[in-house]
């Protein structure tokens, strides 16, 4: 089986290089190598690529390199490369002796029975430009990396002192969201009709409430033969028409038939979960549980470790207007579903055996 060919581009080479070589602390010795140190320098690298490369592939290739200080001419390297393209690698191949004898620098790649000779086209440009940046990595741009990230940090908290939560200065657009830099300690945006809101992260027991709910819905789901989705963060609720907004429930059940309904775009959920945490209760009871209503979510359950509750709200209409009917359940009861019948969840075995957040972290 025959392996792909193997290009050169010796104009595109420095750059490549000089990264690496910077790596590995070979880029300020290379600005003050001569001509032919510096082209065996360069060809080492690439030959150890290919050879690693080849080795990748499991195949029989190997690469035979050859030297010497005779230049090359201008017109012999053109004439080599419109040949190469012209007449094929086979036939290149047959005059590739006479060629050592005649150049000074050149590529030869054997796979199995097919050889590819690799003439570059103007070295004494490449080795110019090799050394230019060379002495320019040795005269300051050593700690390039450093600087960069630098750089990158400062454009980031430029972005974060422009990003504005109010609707009187501004309203975002779903592209305009997505691009802005993520906030740090595990926090989180979210967007509701263009209005940007800040989501610190969760507090315990969130993960064990979730991972709770989560087995006792599946187990539900799988005795039933139900095939609905539950979905997870970073998984969201979208929309970009009638202004655009952006939801990530703690999790949510997608039925077949609103998945189909929906297509592509994830608009609405069957039922969402918000596991509450004491530095955004009132965030999703409030602001985030009304948006749910107005995307058409059917049921709401919000788990509340702090007062040991789970209140599952029902939509409906109200006077023409979408409302929550609300029901509480507290210990020794069990909330019921009523988007998924027959699904009960016992509140006491859900808290059972979780440590309560205390109700003087409650902001």
């Amino acid at each position: 089986m025959k392996g792909p060919h193997i290009v050169v581009a010796p104009h595109l080479l420095p750059a490549e290089l000089l990264l690496r070589m910077r790596r590995e602390n070979r880029a300020a010795a290379l600005a003050f190598m001569d001509q032919s140190q510096v082209l065996r320098s360069v060809f080492s690298t690439i030959r150890e690529g290919l050879l690693r490369a080849a080795d990748s592939l499991n195949n029989s290739s190997f690469i035979d390199w050859s030297f010497n200080r005779t230049r090359l001419s201008t017109r012999t390297t053109a004439t080599r490369d419109r040949a190469s393209r012209r007449l094929g690698t086979t036939r290149h191949a047959n005059h590739s002796t006479t060629a050592n004898n005649r150049t000074g620098l050149h590529l030869r790649r054997t796979h199995q029975e097919r050889q590819t000779l690799l003439t570059p086209r103007s070295w004494a440009s490449t080795l110019l430009a090799t050394q230019r940046r060379a002495r320019d990595v040795a005269g300051g741009e050593v700690n390039d990396q450093r600087v960069t990230r630098a750089s990158i940090r400062n454009r980031e908290s430029e972005m974060a002192s422009q990003i504005c939560f109010s609707p009187l200065l501004r309203r975002y657009t779903l592209e305009e969201f997505w691009n802005l830099p993520d906030p740090e300690d595990r926090a989180q945006y979210e967007l509701i009709g263009g209005i940007l809101f800040f989501v610190p992260a969760p507090n315990p027991p969130y993960g064990d409430l979730a991972s709770r709910i989560n087995k006792i819905l599946f187990r539900f789901l799988l005795a039933n033969d139900n095939d609905g989705y539950v979905h997870h963060p970073h998984e969201a609720i979208w929309r970009s028409a009638e202004g655009s907004t952006y939801l990530e429930p703690d999790m949510m059940y997608v039925s077949t038939a609103l998945r189909a309904q929906m297509g592509d775009k994830r608009t609405s959920a069957d039922i969402v979960f918000e596991f509450l945490s004491c530095n955004s209760n009132t965030y999703n009871r409030t602001t985030k549980a009304d948006t749910y209503l107005a995307l058409g979510v059917r049921e709401l359950w919000l788990v509340d470790p702090v007062t040991v509750t789970i209140e599952v709200r029902h939509a409906h209409q109200k006077e023409n207007s979408p409302a929550w009917e609300v029901c509480i359940y507290p210990r020794g009861e069990q909330a019921k579903s009523r988007v998924l019948e027959g699904w009960e969840v016992s509140v006491t075995e859900l808290f059972d055996g979780l440590v309560r957040p205390s109700d003087t972290d409650e902001s």
